[in-house]
């Protein structure tokens, strides 16, 4: 497209758009299946710690962060164990990612929502 000298420049914006509950759905199925464990296991979980909502929800009075909810220790401690040293607590991808980790290692009964399911 050819814009002529002196006219007026197009304004492009980015707009980031938080992820629906079904984008973050699609995601966790994936890591899910990339750790070989049952997206439902995962998904009903999720729903139940944070109700698939992330930034600023703390739970276990302030003790726990995010989507999945994870305390803080034990985020670093199955990090370590995960082999993910670059993965952040605040970040809402590496908290899928590591509780499908964790789930596939065994590690399901940290979360009180699979305890009651």
């Amino acid at each position: 497209m050819d814009v002529a000298f002196g006219a007026e420049p197009y304004v492009v914006a980015l707009h980031i758009v938080p992820l629906s509950p079904e984008s973050d759905q699609e995601y966790i199925t994936r890591k899910a299946g990339e750790h070989g464990v049952s997206a439902k296991k995962i998904l009903k979980p999720i729903k139940c710690e944070s109700g698939f909502r992330h930034e600023g929800l703390y739970g276990d009075g302030g003790r726990a962060y995010g989507i999945a909810q994870f305390h803080r220790p034990t985020f670093e401690s199955f990090k370590k164990k995960a082999n993910m040293p670059t993965a952040n607590y605040f970040n809402k991808y590496d908290q899928i990612d590591l509780m499908a980790w964790a789930f596939k290692v065994g590690y399901a009964n940290h979360w009180t929502c699979f305890r009651k399911i």
